[in-house]
């Protein structure tokens, strides 16, 4: 569906509820309360952070 969009010239934001711990992210990271922007580069620390491995 996603990607549908995308194809359509639609912008697309993809969101997901966290169960990693996600109080060692950067600040810049968190562009409102309870909302993180994740990166490929998010959370090195973390060897488990599987919104990192779905933004690679």
């Amino acid at each position: 569906m996603a990607l549908d969009l995308m194809h359509q010239g639609k912008e697309v934001h993809l969101a997901n509820l966290s169960s990693s711990a996600l109080e060692g992210l950067l600040l810049e990271e968190w562009v409102a309360p309870d909302v993180v922007v994740v990166t490929p580069g998010s959370a090195p620390h973390q060897s488990w952070f599987p919104e990192r491995t779905l933004a690679q």
